[in-house]
């Protein structure tokens, strides 16, 4: 009885990571991530979600310079365990996305807050729970993202990040994650708003 954001999508699931026996973490390498970005480049996937982060790399970051080169929108969690909000979502024209509900930082960049709390998805088992952590936030903005796609083909990769959130420029100073309206995000991107929605402005309350 649950519908995903961007129901209509077509998912390209690539297992790029696997679970640690030991203590149950998901890990990941270069090399399977590198395999998992070439698949999903290769097949002109729209949005790539990384709901990861770990050191800085040369090959992944080239990898994903070529995805948004070839129109992609990438999503990535934004690490709350570094000063500089972790690779890749410090890579430039990476939508960053952190969780609301948690410690907010101050970054360099533009980042952005979703839900990641009691998050509804898919288990191992089949039925249905609830998750935690700024991977499952990112997940939930790339199928915004998605359906931002959907609602308006024409819409730059490049561009996706303001019609998200109107933020402050970008420069020196730390700016604040911005809340993102997926409503008037939407009512932004195309036509109308399926939800019904009015587009937001400076004397309303924004809706989440």
């Amino acid at each position: 009885g649950i519908a995903g954001i961007a129901p209509d999508a077509k998912l390209l699931a690539l297992r790029a990571c696997w679970q640690d026996a030991v203590d149950g973490r998901a890990r990941c390498n270069t090399f399977t991530l590198a395999k998992a970005l070439q698949f999903a480049i290769e097949r002109r996937a729209q949005v790539v979600n990384m709901s990861l982060g770990g050191p800085h790399d040369v090959l992944l970051a080239r990898l994903i310079d070529v995805a948004m080169q070839r129109g992609a929108s990438v999503v990535a969690a934004v690490d709350p365990r570094t000063a500089d909000g972790g690779f890749p979502a410090a890579l430039g024209g990476v939508i960053a996305v952190e969780g609301r509900g948690g410690q907010a930082h101050a970054l360099p960049f533009r980042t952005f807050l979703a839900p990641s709390q009691g998050v509804p998805t898919t288990m191992a088992d089949g039925g249905w729970g609830l998750v935690n952590g700024n991977s499952f936030a990112a997940a939930q903005v790339s199928g915004l993202v998605a359906l931002l796609r959907q609602v308006a083909p024409r819409l730059a990769p490049s561009r996706t990040g303001d019609v998200l959130a109107a933020g402050p420029a970008l420069g020196s100073a730390a700016v604040r994650p911005l809340p993102i309206d997926a409503c008037a995000a939407v009512a932004r991107a195309g036509p109308g708003c399926a939800c019904g929605c009015r587009l937001a402005d400076s004397r309303e309350t924004p809706r989440h």
